[in-house]
């Protein structure tokens, strides 16, 4: 998603609110609560989140093999899917980040008895990131935390988008039989421009499994040169840029690792062109069979997740795709007012390794990255014809060259 889910449509809302805080950057003050000695609360151990492990063995098979696709029609970023419903969660300083995400980096940070240590070494001067206390490393949820309003309307328009088949993710599963159990399937991601309108006008969805979403070129081998080419049916000139073919279904639940992949929903002129390249990447959701237009079956996912590792350099160099609104001609890099503020509070955040070979190493590898994850639900879909966009617009160029920025 531009900039993962909502961050690219949230910064992109700025409306200058106080956006990073000084405890973003402090180390934590100590718990006067806290107790030591005979007198202490038992220790409670860390089980750290981690996603189901491969099935032992296939179920049997009753209706063959199963292909399709499943378009992303919400997501969270801790506010919730429906967050000017009522009922929906209430965001504070202190409340819990949402439980997204996994056990990245094996290592139960600041939790149990005795806490675990970081995986990496964290910036000098900044408080110590810690998991929660299943371990999930998820601390980019973070800027959302502190964006709060702006977050949580940059949410809503990002998923009333996905809805209206403006832009979004696909998740197609091939070789799957079907059950609750199967030790091999293949998942692919995809991102789209949109849903196919018949008469190339505003796309209008219809949710019934059968909405042609268009495939980015980015996201196929030689997608440039297969422009205009129908993706549906399990065309082969449609050969996946980002797939594992080593996922599997354990009691319900699909299980993917993806690798380095790039979330965007491609360039949109009030987000920019933002990639959020995450390494590392898990994709895990329950499978929920759903009948579609036309009699067939599809398959929905709901409780679904995707995590990984958010490398500064990319996020904070990626930002300068983003136009800020209070600026006109201005992108969130080099001299913007704003961007200062961004970097200082990024940067303080990171709590993980890009590169998961330096978890944990002796001595402990500089922390490069920030952990992410977001939830989502998905519904049945097909894919349509690989379609481009222009791509976007960007700001503080350097000599020609793409601005590049790093942390301290």
């Amino acid at each position: 998603m531009s900039f993962g889910s909502a961050v690219l449509v949230t910064i992109g809302a700025w409306q200058g609110c106080s956006i990073y805080g000084p405890n973003l950057l402090l180390p934590a003050p100590a718990d006067a609560g806290s107790e030591s000695g005979p007198e202490a609360a038992a220790p409670v151990p860390c089980v750290p989140a981690l996603p189901p492990q491969r099935p032992a063995a296939d179920d049997a098979s009753v209706a063959g093999t199963f292909s399709g696709v499943a378009a992303m029609q919400a997501i969270d970023v801790g506010y919730g899917f429906g967050t000017s419903e009522a009922g929906a969660p209430t965001i504070t300083a202190n409340s819990p980040l949402a439980p997204y995400g996994w056990n990245l980096d094996n290592t139960c940070t600041c939790q149990g008895s005795p806490p675990g240590g970081p995986s990496c070494s964290q910036a000098a001067g900044t408080k110590e990131n810690c998991d929660d206390e299943a371990g999930r490393d998820h601390i980019a949820l973070e800027l959302f935390r502190v964006l709060t309003v702006t977050a949580e309307t940059g949410s809503e328009t990002a998923n009333l988008a996905m809805h209206n088949g403006q832009y979004g993710l696909l998740i197609q599963i091939t070789g799957y039989n079907g059950s609750m159990n199967d030790e091999q399937v293949t998942v692919a991601l995809y991102a789209s421009n949109g849903v196919a309108a018949p008469d190339g006008g505003t796309p209008a969805p219809k949710h019934n499994g059968n909405d042609n979403w268009t495939v980015d070129p980015g996201y196929v081998m030689g997608g440039l040169g297969l422009i205009g080419t129908n993706c549906d049916s399990n065309n082969p000139a449609c050969m996946p840029q980002f797939a594992d073919t080593d996922a599997y279904v354990t009691n319900g639940v699909m299980v993917a690792n993806l690798g380095t992949v790039p979330l965007t929903f491609g360039s949109q002129p009030n987000i920019g062109g933002a990639v959020m390249l995450l390494h590392d990447v898990l994709l895990v959701g329950t499978l929920v069979q759903t009948g579609i237009s036309g009699g067939d079956v599809g398959w929905g996912i709901t409780n679904g997740s995707v995590s990984g590792r958010w490398e500064t350099s990319e996020l904070l160099s990626n930002l300068s795709t983003i136009p800020d609104p209070k600026y006109p001609g201005s992108y969130f890099c080099g001299a913007d007012p704003v961007y200062p503020l961004f970097k200082a509070g990024i940067c303080a955040l990171q709590d993980i390794a890009s590169d998961k070979s330096n978890d944990n190493s002796d001595p402990l590898a500089p922390c490069n990255a920030l952990s992410m994850a977001f939830g989502f639900m998905a519904e049945p879909a097909r894919l349509g014809a690989v379609m481009s966009v222009a791509p976007a617009l960007a700001g503080c160029e350097d000599g020609g060259l793409p601005w590049h920025d790093t942390c301290p």
